[in-house]
């Protein structure tokens, strides 16, 4: 789930982008580029991006817009502040959290024995 940083120009709208991508079910298209295009962020670029990942334009501005997207996206941060989630990577799995990057073999790792016992 997008978690904004206050210290973290335009992460605000990042995270909305991509709310509104879900809602428009282009989640991992949008978060896919926007990861591969990290170095190239900016607020400006983000219906572009969008159009990139397969939306309309316009449908993408409109979600984006709306006061239901910014009070999901403020649920979702209140739930990782719930969740103790402090920066970015953070992973909660079964309550445990997990912070900074993990490799391939640390969430092998950890979501095996998960996977073992369903």
């Amino acid at each position: 789930r997008p978690f904004p940083l206050k210290g973290h120009e335009g992460s605000t709208e990042g995270a909305l982008a991509l709310m509104s991508a879900a809602k428009l079910g282009r989640f991992w298209p949008m978060a896919v580029y926007t990861f591969r295009h990290y170095s190239e962020f900016h607020p400006a670029v983000l219906a572009d991006w969008a159009g990139f990942s397969g939306m309309d334009r316009e449908a993408f501005e409109k979600v984006m817009a709306e006061d239901r997207t910014r009070d999901a996206l403020s649920e979702v941060k209140k739930e990782g502040l719930r969740a103790k989630v402090e920066a970015t990577p953070t992973l909660v799995i079964n309550e445990t959290v997990y912070r900074g990057g993990q490799t391939f073999e640390e969430l092998d790792k950890i979501l095996k024995p998960l996977a073992d016992k369903r």
